[in-house]
């Protein structure tokens, strides 16, 4: 009899367990995935927006060097994904480490990975 009871008290433990992980689970916000944006560096002291077709985005990452990046590629066309925020009426991009590609730059050769 007493098995029986331990096997009883176990069972409802675990599904304690499960509902309490369920319940934690449902009151986080969805993830929202990274948007990718095509469009035109322009570099206004230490500003950089992105003109594309739809609108312009204010670029910031805490990364400075792909920053810098993005700096030394104004006026070219470039693709980018990351965070869009709007910020006070205006987008803003975040960006990681990432610092986008031009879109006519062809791979290096052997950079097969």
């Amino acid at each position: 009899m007493k098995k029986v009871l331990w096997m009883l008290v176990a069972v409802a433990m675990l599904g304690l367990t499960a509902m309490a992980k369920d319940a934690t689970t449902g009151d986080k916000p969805a993830h929202k995935p990274p948007v990718a944006v095509s469009g035109t560096v322009k570099v206004d002291g230490d500003n950089v927006t992105i003109v594309a077709a739809d609108c312009t985005y204010i670029v910031k990452s805490k990364n400075e060097k792909a920053l810098a990046d993005l700096k030394a590629k104004d006026g070219q066309k470039v693709d980018l994904k990351g965070m869009v925020k709007d910020e006070d009426g205006k987008k803003t991009l975040f960006i990681g480490g990432g610092h986008g590609k031009k879109k006519d730059a062809a791979a290096p050769a052997g950079d097969n990975k």
